[in-house]
Order: structure tokens, then C-alpha cells, then sequence
């Protein structure tokens, strides 16, 4: 699971200036707007979809969370603090992947194929539990 929206939002307050309450307000006003526009690039990124996004920052429309993404993009091009405060918010959104994304097998079935046109038997592998990090 990626990590929430409004995680996102407190890791950007400081970094905008900029209240949780601001992000989530109808407020078009442009130090507000950077700040959401990052927190949603972040979120892309992250694997939320646009929905998601929108519904947390106050139940903004997809094409709304789109247009926000491409301008963040757009200015991170072309100014590199703002593209070194949403590389933040990214990179913690990566963090928080790699700490929380674990897969856990209890049991795997391995499939053995034998010769003379019988149907392939399962084989039970060790009954021990495997831990997989991604």
C-alpha cells in the first residue's frame, strides 16, 4: 500500500509554509497550489490514482489532481527548489514503500511434472513462513 495523501500533506507544511488545512481549502492561491501540486506528483508516483488523491485534498476531480501533476512537472523543470522539495516528498514516499511493502508467504506449492502423461502433482515446499521485501 503507497503511502497515504495526508502523510504527504504533513511532510509538505514545512516545506511550503503552508498549513494541512491550506491544502485541503478551495484556496487558488499560488504558494497553496505549489505545495498541492507537489503533494500530488508525490502521490502519482507513489501509486495513488487521481481519485484518491482529489477525495483527500478536499474532493477535488481527477482532471483537477492531472492538471496539478503536469504543472508540478512542468515546474520542477524549471526551478530547482521546487523540484528539490518534491524530490523530498518522493523520496519519502519511497521510504515508506520499502518499510511498509512486504509480501508473506505461509505456504507454497510447487508443481512437479512427470514423465509417462500424468497430470502434474503438487509437492508442498517447507511449511515454513517466507518473508518477501520489496
Amino acid at each position: 500500500m503507497p503511502i497515504s495523501v495526508a502523510e504527504l500533506c504533513e511532510a509538505a507544511t514545512p516545506l511550503f509554509d503552508v498549513s494541512r488545512r491550506d491544502m485541503i481549502d478551495p484556496s487558488r492561491m499560488q504558494h497553496i497550489f505549489r505545495a498541492r501540486a507537489a503533494v500530488c506528483l508525490a502521490a502519482s508516483i507513489a501509486g495513488r490514482s487521481y481519485a484518491e488523491i482529489g477525495q483527500a485534498l478536499g474532493g477535488r476531480s481527477k482532471a483537477t489532481i492531472f492538471n496539478a501533476v503536469e504543472r508540478a512537472e512542468a515546474m520542477a523543470k524549471r526551478e530547482p527548489g521546487y523540484k528539490a522539495a518534491c524530490d523530498h516528498l518522493v523520496g519519502l514516499a519511497n521510504e515508506w514503500t520499502a518499510k511498509h511493502a512486504q509480501i508473506s508467504l505461509t505456504r507454497v506449492t510447487v508443481h512437479s511434472i512427470k514423465r509417462g502423461g500424468r497430470a502434474p502433482s503438487p509437492i508442498t515446499a517447507d511449511r515454513r513462513q517466507l518473508s518477501l521485501a520489496i
